[in-house]
């Protein structure tokens, strides 16, 4: 959705070309990420409210970061750091992922953003 509204933008930029004259006022970045977010966050919360409480014949371990080990006795007992430890006839493990900074990276000082904190920046970037 952040890309769709960058195409409108270029289009914006190139419409001369097509002997349309258009230009950009200004570009509302509280506007666009209240607008994505406010699709996907919905979403989200929905998909994991679903997994958590009503998808019948499931239970949803959740552990960040998640450091289990299944025991190798014949048996699907899977048991985690944290101490749980259950069985089951199937085990689905859906770890996802969290971004890893580097520690010389969080020592130097510097700004950084990743995956989870660059789409929700408060100003639209310095680029236009």
């Amino acid at each position: 959705m952040f890309v769709y509204a960058a195409e409108v933008a270029q289009t914006i930029r190139h419409a001369a070309r097509y002997g349309v004259d258009a230009h950009i006022d200004r570009v509302r970045w509280d506007d666009i990420v209240s607008r994505v977010f406010g699709r996907i966050d919905p979403i989200a919360l929905s998909g994991e409210d679903y997994r958590a409480l009503r998808a019948q014949h499931r239970r949803v371990r959740p552990a960040h970061p998640f450091l289990g080990r299944f025991q190798a006795d014949g048996r699907y007992l899977l048991r985690t750091d944290d101490g749980a430890q259950f069985t089951a006839e199937q085990v689905v493990i859906a770890a996802g992922a969290r971004p890893l900074i580097p520690p010389a990276i969080r020592a130097s000082g510097v700004d950084y953003h990743t995956s989870d904190t660059v789409m929700r920046i408060a100003e639209l970037p310095n680029t236009w």
